[in-house]
């Protein structure tokens, strides 16, 4: 049997629906990949963020704490001063200001006491973060791996579709290899349908994508032409199957 447009084009459909299967195998590990590194990222950030603030926060309490060492010093210095006053008010002064630095001194050490809480409880998420990295850059290292072992996996035959459909595409007219392209960025591995026959008899037939009913005048068309034809309802591209075209043949035929 002479090969009709719709059947070349067929042929190019079959096997870009090979092609995408096989890429569609490396997509999902390459996807798993990016997730794995975008939560990566996101946990990366974070513990940064915590090491920055927990910096920060040690540096702070170490400030208070020698502030208040400081003022201890300072309140020693004045005791010492006191048992030597030489009179009364001279005492009460000495006394005064030993109360306003110790109160200064309790405000550093409350300050230094919640500084170091915060340490703490920075130390033990940083922990947790550390963690949650190391295991995430464990699943990582695995998803690297199987997407390498996916990508080799299909290499050679992806080649051997790639090559088999330009030369199968070389047979096809340049419009019509066009057409179709359109028609398969928008309705992908549904962009060809085979009619199916529900009753020769009555000239009932389906679009095997939309289950629609096909117009006799289109089957007998693609039966006679072979010639690229539209589903009317949903826009893919009709063909005959060898077992629709054998169910339309004559009883004497078969």
């Amino acid at each position: 049997m002479t090969m009709t447009e719709t059947d070349r084009l067929l042929k190019v459909f079959r096997v870009d629906n090979s092609i995408d299967g096989l890429q569609g195998r490396l997509r999902a590990a390459e996807r798993f990949l990016a997730e794995q590194e975008r939560q990566l990222a996101a946990i990366t950030d974070q513990h940064k963020t915590n090491q920055n603030e927990l910096r920060k926060t040690k540096a702070a309490a170490a400030n208070a704490e020698g502030e208040a060492k400081r003022l201890e010093t300072h309140i020693t210095e004045l005791r010492e001063k006191m048992n030597s006053a030489a009179s009364n008010k001279e005492y009460q002064a000495y006394l005064a200001e030993i109360a306003n630095y110790k109160t200064q001194q309790d405000e550093q050490e409350s300050v230094a006491l919640e500084l170091m809480n915060r340490v703490e409880v920075l130390t033990a998420e940083g922990n947790e973060l550390t963690k949650a990295r190391d295991e995430r850059e464990g699943v990582r290292t695995v998803a690297l791996k199987q997407r390498d072992e996916r990508a080799a996996e299909i290499a050679d035959r992806l080649d051997e579709l790639k090559k088999e459909r330009e030369t199968i595409a070389a047979e096809v007219p340049e419009h019509t290899l066009s057409h179709y392209l359109r028609v398969r960025s928008q309705l992908g591995d549904e962009a060809m349908a085979p009619v199916e026959v529900v009753d020769v008899k009555r000239h009932e037939f389906v679009c095997g994508t939309s289950m629609l009913a096909v117009p006799i005048e289109i089957v007998s068309g693609l039966l006679s032409h072979g010639r690229v034809t539209m589903d009317p309802q949903s826009g893919c591209i009709l063909y005959l199957s060898d077992e629709a075209r054998k169910a339309m043949e004559p009883a004497t035929k078969r």
